[in-house]
């Protein structure tokens, strides 16, 4: 008993040294946490940006392969997900999944939307030369965006030509500017 009591008195608890220990760890396995957060988020819109980017080439070589009726891609947003459609109503239909909820998709014909805005239905047709069906099509480039990172994939009225890059709205030319 003697024994325990002085084992008690002598027990002073942590020194601000292994106080201080504890706190530097956890500050270092917080900050990787947050780092590898946010290499996934930045991996998934790349992925998204470079997948909608391969449909648009494939369904453009459809086009050219197989004819108009293959070449056509619809793009439509259902509870929140991103999907591609190619080829709709012909048997060769298939839907395939760009992208999750995380991502914000704008579309647009001629200019370029403010982030944000929600596109469902935008269409992408090319006839059989590999350029743009302009009847037909709703949206010739398109805007990903998550958080600050944003990804434009752009189909060239002209040539068929498909780009996709990262995204900065204070790069893009102002209309009117060099007038």
């Amino acid at each position: 008993m003697e024994k325990m009591r002085r084992q008690l008195k002598s027990n002073k608890g942590m020194s601000i040294m292994e106080l201080l220990l504890v706190i530097m760890i956890s500050l270092l396995i917080l900050t990787l946490l947050l780092v590898s957060y946010n290499v996934v988020n930045n991996a998934n819109i790349t992925k998204a940006a470079k997948r909608m980017e391969n449909i648009l080439k494939t369904t453009k070589v459809a086009a050219m392969s197989r004819g108009q009726a293959a070449g056509v891609v619809n793009f439509v947003v259902e509870n929140g997900r991103l999907f591609a459609v190619t080829a709709p109503g012909t048997a060769d239909e298939q839907k395939e999944l760009i992208c999750n909820a995380n991502v914000v998709c704008s579309a647009a014909m001629g200019s370029m939307p403010g982030a944000g805005t929600d596109s469902v239905g935008a269409t992408v047709a090319f006839n059989t030369n590999g350029r743009i069906r302009t009847s037909l099509t709703t949206a010739d480039h398109f805007l990903l965006t998550k958080g600050e990172r944003q990804f434009k994939i752009v189909v060239y009225k002209d040539t068929g030509a498909i780009e996709c890059g990262m995204y900065s709205p204070e790069a893009e030319p102002t209309p009117g500017a060099g007038d």
